[in-house]
């Protein structure tokens, strides 16, 4: 009899040691796709920039339709062990190739570009004008000789 109980006990343990493999799974590593958006950098956009300023800020767009050429789309999703961990989408929309507005879930709004400082494009004042009476008059040049 002992030997009998010594296999059933032997083809239980072996049955929940497979049954307990089977909740066990490797390692997956997390998998980036499309553009990675920093909440640092989105602040940084500002309304009326062009598309090649808002590009050096976030790099060139995931998707770029040709039928909405004045729309550009960033997507990221991060997949850890499988699941979906992090998604964001962002959407540039440009008017005259102007950027005027952002969307996505929480995505700052747009800050308007600054103003260029006025001391550094100021027109210089105006120059003194000179006085009518001190300007010289000029002389009539002579004509052709006649005898």
């Amino acid at each position: 009899m002992s030997n009998q109980v010594l296999q059933r006990v032997v083809w239980v343990g072996l049955a929940s040691f497979f049954t307990a493999c089977t909740y066990l799974t490797p390692y997956k590593l997390p998998i980036q796709q499309g553009n990675i958006i920093e909440s640092e950098s989105l602040p940084k956009l500002k309304s009326g920039m062009s598309k090649n300023q808002a590009a050096q800020v976030l790099g060139t767009p995931l998707l770029n339709d040709i039928f909405h050429a004045n729309r550009w789309d960033y997507v990221h999703y991060l997949n850890k062990r499988g699941r979906m961990s992090e998604q964001k989408h962002v959407t540039l929309i440009f008017e005259e190739e102007k950027l005027v507005r952002l969307v996505g879930e929480g995505v700052p709004a747009l800050a308007p570009m600054a103003a260029p400082d006025a001391s550094a494009t100021a027109v210089p004042a105006a120059a003194p004008t000179l006085d009518a009476a001190a300007v010289p008059k000029p002389e009539p040049s002579p004509g052709p000789d006649k005898e």
